[in-house]
């Protein structure tokens, strides 16, 4: 499986020999709808399926690489590309199969552009709108007659963003229009549209894209306009028909990983790719080391800009600090080695290897090492609620000097107001706590809900009372209602069999620190543990003999003969009886001490 519906109900396979007697060609792909029916996907506007043309076309999925919303959240529209060698199909060609209507349409046609040379590009797919009725892409040919895209005699110079909208209903053959969204308003100037895009809402109506050419004059709220040449962030927005371009900043050549999607080098592959647009298209998260609202991000320890992550709220264009110390005073941050040793938690794939962090947000996941990556974690919702990790104290409660997970909300979300506790004027809303703040390893944020409502996240910090080791666990932070209680059942402690089980747990933190992490949390609700066992729940428990016996049943259950008579030693060497459960017995006792 290459990708799917949300609800998998559709999910597109790369098709193999055989796969289809119809087709027996390699490089088809097929999409699987439930119930068991296997329709092709890969055949060109005039029926012909791409691999068998005849031509030595080689077709791949979407972006070859980028997956997101390349099937329709219906599963009724699939984009895909083909590479053929000979006329007609030569070159690289983006297409739209409507698998309803069973009709394929090309994308990138050119449509009013010149002809010739600077017609004869390479799309790359960047995204499409949830329906699949909007595929946007960067060209530098010119395939409108306004485009000011330049064809770089190699590499991805030059490029602009195009958008190719279906406008065709009912009965109608499948058709749409192609807008270049990134004219260059300047004479003899162009786009030169940076990278991977780095996402738009799921309605395609909110585009952010990073160019080096300058797409509009105004001012930002900081009083900055875009220049030639630099990492400019733009939104783009549909009105109504009618596409603006708002300038928001200019970033650092250091903060690629906000619209490239492997670093070094452009790659067609999400792994490396940090910034997140909110599904509604309203705000947009992103990592920069460079001081963007004022805050002074020199790292106290080592003299090197942090990175830190930043929020924008495109509905009022006003772009804020999330992760930015509430004091005002220079972060604490953390070096991320290129090798993976000493490398943080949160960048196992080496995302932000070489960087000074004061905060940061997970890449993509990919499904494992060396593949492309196809989930976002969602660290941002429409309601502006943004997770992040930070070694940085933003809060009093955390003092174990490690990475932690943090909240932001907006002003007016969840419980955060001006008179809350954790308010801060520089960032107009609250930062709280998810992990705790006292552990003596870092904690990491994995995903969320939707809504930001569930959080989950890795640590090794014993939060609740049926978590008896060290390990790293996950975790889920949830926001409690009463509908929805935050209760579990009371729970026994399992068998005191080794030195380490049978260590007492650490003390409750100590007054002197203060009201724990939970008191200064605003949002996404406190962890809570399960009261502890009863002292009926103890004299209930089996007795050694009781134990032996269940155990002995589970490994008869095995299949294995070899597994069956290790499981039975394990068992009599825990609960049977001679000097093993003497042993076991003053372990107990001592753990309760």
């Amino acid at each position: 499986m290459i990708a799917g519906t949300p609800d998998l109900s559709n999910v597109i396979i790369s098709g193999v020999p055989g796969l289809d007697p119809h087709y027996p060609g390699a490089g088809n792909m097929y999409e699987w709808a439930a119930g068991g029916q296997l329709q092709l996907v890969t055949i060109l506007p005039n029926g012909v399926p791409a691999a068998n043309s005849g031509n030595g076309t080689e077709t791949s999925f979407g972006g070859d690489g980028i997956y997101r919303h390349t099937i329709s959240s219906d599963g009724s529209r699939v984009i895909w590309s083909a590479q053929g060698q000979a006329e007609p199909f030569s070159g690289s060609h983006l297409y739209l199969r409507d698998m309803t209507k069973g009709e394929t349409v090309q994308v990138n046609a050119n449509e009013g552009g010149p002809t010739g040379k600077l017609s004869q590009g390479e799309p790359h797919f960047q995204t499409a709108d949830s329906e699949g009725s909007r595929v946007f892409f960067t060209d530098g040919a010119r395939l409108t007659a306004d485009s000011t895209a330049r064809l770089a005699s190699s590499g991805r110079e030059g490029e602009d963003l195009y958008v190719f909208e279906v406008t065709s209903t009912g009965g109608e053959p499948l058709a749409g229009k192609l807008t270049d969204l990134t004219v260059d308003p300047r004479a003899g100037e162009h786009a030169d549209v940076q990278g991977v895009l780095p996402g738009a809402s799921e309605d395609g109506s909110y585009v952010y894209v990073v160019a080096k050419g300058v797409l509009s004059d105004a001012e930002n709220a900081q009083k900055e306009k875009a220049s030639p040449g630099t990492d400019n962030l733009y939104v783009l927005h549909d009105t109504g028909g009618e596409w603006t371009t708002t300038f928001i900043v200019t970033l650092s050549s250091d903060d690629e990983s906000d619209w490239i999607g492997n670093r070094g080098a452009f790659s067609e592959d999400l792994t490396y790719m940090t910034s997140r647009v909110s599904p509604d298209g309203q705000y947009f998260a992103f990592m920069s080391d460079r001081s963007l609202t004022g805050y002074d991000n020199t790292d106290a320890n080592s003299g090197e800009p942090d990175e830190e992550v930043f929020l924008y709220d495109a509905s009022s264009n006003r772009l804020l600090c999330a992760s930015c110390n509430p004091s005002g005073a220079r972060p604490a941050g953390v070096f991320d080695p290129n090798s993976s040793e000493g490398r943080l938690l949160i960048d196992s794939n080496s995302v932000l290897g070489g960087k000074w962090l004061a905060a940061s947000v997970p890449g993509w996941v990919a499904v494992s090492l060396g593949e492309s990556a196809g989930y976002q974690s969602r660290y941002l919702s429409d309601s502006g609620r943004l997770f992040f990790d930070s070694p940085d104290a933003l809060v009093p409660q955390d003092t174990d000097g490690k990475e932690n997970v943090y909240e932001y909300e907006p002003e007016g979300i969840g419980s955060c107001g001006r008179a809350s506790i954790t308010f801060s004027e520089r960032s107009s809303g609250c930062v709280g706590l998810i992990s705790v703040g006292t552990s003596g390893d870092e904690s990491t944020f994995l995903d969320a809900s939707a809504n930001g409502e569930n959080v989950f996240f890795l640590t090794t910090s014993k939060l609740v009372s049926e978590d008896y080791d060290s390990a790293f666990d996950v975790y889920d932070a949830r926001v409690c209602s009463a509908s929805a209680p935050c209760s579990a059942a009371p729970v026994s402690p399992p068998l005191c069999t080794t030195a380490d089980s049978c260590k007492p747990a650490p003390s409750s933190q100590p007054a002197i620190f203060g009201p724990p992490p939970s008191g200064t949390f605003s949002g996404a609700g406190n962890v809570v543990g399960s009261p502890p066992a009863s002292s009926a729940t103890s004299k209930k428990s089996l007795t050694r003999a009781q134990k032996l016996a269940k155990a002995l049943k589970v490994c008869k259950a095995k299949r294995k003969k070899t597994a069956r008579a290790v499981c039975k030693a394990r068992a009599k060497k825990l609960y049977g009886p001679k000097a093993t459960a003497k042993r076991s017995t003053k372990h107990g006792k001592k753990g309760k001490k």
